[in-house]
């Protein structure tokens, strides 16, 4: 047995075994008769230098090429940002009620969808209102108040359900929604205008999907103003697929100038699918089973207390937004779902407007966008004119 060098490698040549490092190495037989084995290294310290040279870089040409190539997006594409809601949404304490989701007061831009649903043009009032009306304007019309939905999130302003009820009213409508938020965020919205103004009619946008879960709402007991945090807390980053993307469409030119394209191809959206790195149209992300009946019940209570705070005379309607799998496969317990909230509210004499059966009539593919999970120009007609017919019957 012979040991070779100062590199540790082991030769056996009685049983021809070879106890090697990690290290990679090259056998040399010096003779057909002494079967002298020589062992020498492939990688040497200088090769191993050279290659991490070589690597960095590429790296390196890699970094700079990407940033020239955003900073050309951001100088040829100055409308890269439309694809960031950010831009228009902030956070404002209401005293009682806690912090809710509200527009960026003064803001007037375009707003996409990458996948190409839509390119619509928000307008937010110094109020943080999706309105071009002040809100003295609120006063003795018709108030709405939702998340999204409601909010006319993929749809022009005139084209969303409180605008349409409006027209086929002939009465003042106004659209105090909060893209993001609760029943407890409708709440904190009702408070804030009910500082100034009143409503003739208050229309609650209740999507199933996001609005039905355990509540603990402050309903005006909270803290009377916002709270000083001396704590500094340290949130560590996410490195979810998901906050990744929000990133780079929050921050990146580059990414929203390739990833439209992208999407173009079915063939690779499919494949991204695959892999999971884009997320399946519509996926379940609600399931009617896991709804308790607690949780139904609290829902509700949150619902009942909103009566509670607007105006005896003035008409509380609650607009149901059903879950996409029921309009999609006619789950029978999503179906349930729906019917059984109808079913409470009304026990409560609360009108409901429930629009399932004509957006069912005119097809999940004509009311819902392709990919985005809110309603077309369709679906906001069809819940218009649902919520006209009890409007109209009050008078």
């Amino acid at each position: 047995m012979r040991r070779s060098g100062a590199l540790g490698a082991w030769v056996d040549i009685k049983d021809y075994r070879l106890s090697l490092p990690q290290q990679a190495y090259t056998p040399k037989v010096a003779g057909p008769k002494h079967w002298h084995l020589e062992i020498s290294p492939v990688f040497s310290y200088s090769n191993l230098l050279m290659w991490v040279k070589n690597i960095s870089l590429t790296a390196f040409s890699i970094l700079t090429g990407l940033m020239l190539c955003e900073g050309v997006s951001r100088i040829l594409f100055d409308d890269w940002k439309s694809y960031n809601a950010e831009r228009f949404m902030s956070l404002q304490f209401v005293p009682g009620f806690g912090k809710v989701t509200v527009g960026q007061a003064h803001f007037n831009g375009a707003f996409a969808q990458n996948d190409g649903d839509f390119n619509v043009n928000i307008t937010i009032n110094r109020s943080g209102f999706r309105e071009t009306k002040p809100m003295s304007d609120a006063d003795d019309a018709i108030w709405f108040v939702g998340d999204s939905f409601t909010f006319g999130w993929g749809v022009e302003q005139p084209e969303r359900f409180s605008d349409f009820t409006g027209k086929l009213l002939g009465k003042k409508t106004y659209n105090i929604a909060s893209p993001g938020t609760d029943i407890c965020g409708y709440q904190a919205q009702i408070a804030r205008v009910l500082k100034k103004t009143s409503p003739e009619a208050v229309v609650v946008g209740l999507f199933i999907e996001n609005d039905v879960k355990k509540y603990h709402c402050p309903r005006g007991n909270g803290p009377g103003r916002q709270p000083e945090n001396h704590t500094f807390l340290v949130t560590l980053p996410s490195f979810s697929i998901t906050s990744i993307k929000q990133a780079l469409i929050k921050y990146s030119a580059l990414y929203n100038v390739i990833v439209p394209r992208i999407k173009q191809s079915t063939t690779l959206v499919n494949f991204l699918i695959d892999v999971g790195i884009v997320a399946r149209p519509h996926a379940e992300f609600f399931r009617a089973a896991l709804v308790t009946e607690e949780i139904l019940a609290g829902t509700i209570d949150e619902v009942i207390h909103i009566k509670s705070m607007i105006p005896n005379d003035a008409s509380l309607i609650v607009l149901i937004i059903p879950t996409r799998r029921e309009l999609q496969e006619d789950n029978l317990e999503e179906r349930f779902l729906r019917r059984k909230i109808i079913n409470m509210l009304e026990k409560q004499n609360i009108q409901v407007a429930d629009p399932f059966a004509q957006l069912k009539k005119k097809g999940f593919g004509n009311v819902h966008f392709s990919h985005d999970g809110h309603w077309t120009p369709l679906g906001h007609s069809i819940a218009a004119y649902s919520i006209k017919d009890l409007l109209a019957e009050r008078d």
